[in-house]
């Protein structure tokens, strides 16, 4: 697996931190099938891509291994926060068939912390993901 140097995760304030653990606890609780949490809404700027961060911080700080899987191939805006570069590979390289799972994915500077990113925005994002 590659490497990725991530500049910083929003630090965020101690009541907003112990609501998403609270959040993290609360998933724990649902049993250790649990593999996957989807985060999504219907609208843009309702904060998916805030509590996604948040939630895959707090799960490394608790010692949980966590991928966080981008898959906003539309206006994925964790380039920006993350501080990692706009041309490396990702989820459109391997769903195009043109690297496999090892090639996109990334150890972090972060301990647990590991990260599929979007990779370039392709023109059909949704029959890719179909």
């Amino acid at each position: 697996m590659n490497k990725i140097k991530m500049d910083s995760i929003q630090e965020i304030p101690y009541a907003v931190e112990e609501s998403i653990n609270r959040l993290r606890i609360n998933v724990s609780f649902l049993g250790n099938e649990i593999k996957k949490i989807m985060v999504v809404s219907t609208l843009p700027n309702e904060g998916k891509s805030f509590v996604t961060m948040q939630i895959w911080k707090q799960m490394a700080n608790a010692g949980i291994k966590s991928v966080l899987v981008d898959a906003d191939m539309r206006n994925s805006h964790n380039y920006n926060r993350l501080g990692y570069n706009k041309e490396i590979k990702g989820l459109s390289h391997y769903l195009s068939g043109k690297e496999n799972m090892t090639e996109v994915m990334y150890t972090t500077n972060y301990r647990k912390l590991v990260i599929l990113p979007t990779g370039v925005f392709p023109k059909n994002p949704t029959e890719l993901l179909g």
